[in-house]
């Protein structure tokens, strides 16, 4: 089936704290997408649940990278409707709790990010951390856990992300980052494609390293299946109209589904 559906598992439903709002902090979408890859996008949202007062953060924060990974979320349902395959995001913003950190490491609540700070985190509590954890961290790792139990058929995991063009005041020379930690067949086949595209400055391991830091999800979800992975790093200035977001997920669709296709025919002959 083509078409997108948004789905979210009963089970991994939490209730909102305020009375009134509908809201999950982890959703399916694709949940019936048959191509053997599972995407996620774990900064998908600028969501600040309204409890928590914007965190206290400035307008111009509120719309910026620092909440979450701008137009990523726009690439990642175009790429898994283009391939047919699930799509797992969080729906909430990365300074509320960031899905990609250790959960009681001091970057998953921060209160600065790069030049932005935010005053709601800055004298968080040890209760209200562990709230956070429990209200609106697990329910995305319990929902990819539980989908990748229940789908063995899936070959193949990517993070799709995005990042800013501007780092403290030093441009970053890259368009396309592919993140591995490990070299693996995926990794290995979708880069091979990307370079070809010479539009792009594509670069391996840029403007990250893979730092345990950095690849929480697929660390602890597709290494630790032995599933091929890899992160994918989006500058965001080329992705921030839906025109853009939509070109950005059709030009990486076919390199991504000509990449596991190749890892799904090399684990069938293992």
């Amino acid at each position: 089936m083509d078409q997108i559906q948004n789905s979210i598992l009963s089970e991994q439903n939490v209730g909102n704290p305020i009375a009134g709002e509908q809201f999950s902090p982890a959703e399916v979408i694709n949940t019936q997408g048959d191509f053997p890859l599972l995407l996620v996008c774990e900064h998908a949202s600028d969501n600040i649940p309204s409890e928590l007062n914007d965190l206290g953060v400035s307008p111009e924060t509120r719309k910026s990278h620092a909440v979450y990974d701008i137009g990523a979320k726009e690439v990642a349902i175009e790429i898994s409707r283009i391939l047919n395959c699930p799509l797992i995001i969080s729906n909430v913003s990365r300074i509320v709790i960031d899905c990609n950190r250790d959960p009681y490491s001091p970057a998953s609540v921060p209160a600065q990010s790069e030049i932005h700070f935010i005053p709601g985190n800055k004298f968080i509590t040890r209760e209200e951390h562990h709230r956070r954890v429990q209200t609106y961290f697990n329910p995305f790792h319990d929902l990819v856990e539980t989908y990748l139990n229940n789908n063995p058929w899936i070959k193949s995991f990517i993070a799709i992300h995005s990042f800013t063009p501007v780092f403290y005041g030093v441009d970053r020379h890259v368009d396309l980052g592919v993140l591995f930690e490990v070299e693996n067949m995926l990794a290995e086949y979708l880069l091979q494609m990307l370079i070809e595209i010479d539009t792009l400055r594509v670069v391996p391991n840029e403007p990250y390293k893979p730092d345990p830091k950095v690849v929480h999800t697929v660390k602890r979800h597709a290494a630790a299946r032995n599933l091929p992975n890899v992160m994918v790093e989006i500058r965001n200035s080329l992705i921030r109209t839906e025109t853009n977001q939509k070109r950005m997920g059709r030009l990486l669709a076919e390199p991504i589904r000509k990449s596991v296709q190749m890892v799904s025919r090399q684990m069938k002959l293992a």
